[in-house]
């Protein structure tokens, strides 16, 4: 996909009521995706699925501010650029009529190129706030066993590894799932589970101009972002048409990045995309963030 848009302000300063009455921008963007996908058969007891993809974006993001001359100065100069490559492959085995094993991996490669340079109103100057090129991955190893435990009753249990090459850091997520069948009508649900995320790589190499001069370290240290999930349901089927499903969930989060400073709220969970690093609260971050969301 192909888009722009583009932003003039209006050349009669006396219109003018905030800063945003006098931004010139142009923001593209460029995306494009493709993929392969085989399934095999070998037997009433046994299939293999194999996805291959690649994707790639650029954005690019420009925007100037005007002074009452309508002359030009540069507030931000962004250029992101990523490619990725996966693959995606399982194996599902059923032993025997109340077993089955499925195991598999998802391997990506993850190739960058980032620039942005943004005008920081707290040191009064263009401040370079990203500037990363490289590549990294994730991969992705599982293996869930599904077991009928009686004819209403289904039990899902399995254990999921994440390797984050860029931290060089690893992760075991056992997790399991369960329902059961309480009437011709009536289903209960119930799942648990360990969970992990990569935060966006701007998060791991931007840094800041600080007052004085020079910059701030940038976030590559930080772990992967987890969370504990737990979900209650419940489905009953009144006809054919007409139905009903209730949830209840609890997620702990923890090992949240956040900004190392008692005066500053900001929190990766808070803030997702890439022009976050810009707000003023961003800064060095640990993993020592901690939520919960329930409902």
């Amino acid at each position: 996909g192909v888009g722009s848009q583009l932003e003039v302000a209006e050349r009669d300063f006396t219109r003018w009521t905030g800063i945003s009455d006098k931004v010139d921008g142009i923001f593209k963007y460029t995306s494009g995706s493709s993929g392969l996908k085989h399934f095999k058969i070998f037997s009433d007891r046994l299939y293999t699925r194999n996805i291959l993809s690649a994707s790639y974006s650029r954005i690019t993001d420009n925007t100037d501010t005007l002074d009452n001359s309508y002359v030009p100065s540069v507030v931000g100069r962004n250029r992101f650029m990523n490619n990725s490559y996966s693959y995606t492959g399982l194996l599902n085995y059923k032993i025997n009529a109340t077993n089955t094993v499925r195991t598999g991996v998802i391997a990506s490669i993850h190739s960058f190129d980032l620039d942005s340079y943004h005008y920081d109103f707290s040191v009064g100057a263009l401040s370079k706030y990203l500037e990363a090129s490289g590549n990294t991955g994730k991969f992705q190893a599982y293996v869930q066993w599904k077991k009928q435990m009686t004819g209403k009753w289904h039990v899902n249990t399995g254990i999921n590894s994440t390797y984050f090459a860029l931290r060089d850091s690893w992760t075991a997520e056992p997790r399991m799932g369960s329902t059961y069948q309480a009437s011709e009508r009536a289903v209960w649900s119930f799942g648990a589970g360990l969970h992990s995320r990569v935060e966006p790589l701007a998060f791991y190499y931007a840094t800041k101009e600080v007052a004085g001069g020079g910059q701030s370290v940038s976030n590559r240290h930080l772990e992967l972002t987890k969370a504990l999930h737990a979900v209650l349901g419940y489905e009953y089927q009144f006809n054919d048409d007409l139905g009903l499903k209730l949830e209840g969930y609890y997620q702990h989060l923890y090992d949240v990045p956040v900004v190392n400073d008692p005066s500053s709220n900001f929190s990766s969970i808070n803030f997702e995309n890439i022009y976050s690093i810009f707000v003023n609260r961003y800064g060095y971050m640990t993993n020592a963030g901690k939520g919960r969301n329930y409902g």
